[in-house]
């Protein structure tokens, strides 16, 4: 059984996604799948079952570098339906406003 590579952003990378953000830039799929989540809390196929993408590598790899970037965090993990293995469940970061 194979394990995927694990690897890491270069911090160039990271440094200009968090710039983009801070901009209120964010790629087409960035911003797709961060209009997908609004405040739900989704597993990254539910993500992709929202969107006109059908291929988890469409995905995936987007909601990680969120993930890295600090615009969306890990909030749990339940069972995928098709799979039936354990995958994490998203959420964008939580704001804290103040009300006057």
């Amino acid at each position: 059984m194979s394990e995927h590579a694990s690897h890491e952003m270069h911090q160039h990378s990271l440094d200009a996604h968090e710039e983009e953000r801070a901009a209120g830039k964010l790629s087409k799929r960035c911003q797709l799948i961060s209009d997908v989540l609004g405040w739900e809390r989704l597993t990254d196929r539910e993500i992709l079952e929202r969107t006109p993408y059908r291929d988890m590598n469409a995905i995936r790899p987007r909601v990680t570098e969120m993930i890295q970037a600090g615009i969306l965090e890990e909030v749990g993990e339940k069972r995928d339906k098709l799979t039936g293995k354990m995958v994490r469940v998203v959420a964008r970061r939580n704001r804290q406003t103040t009300l006057f």
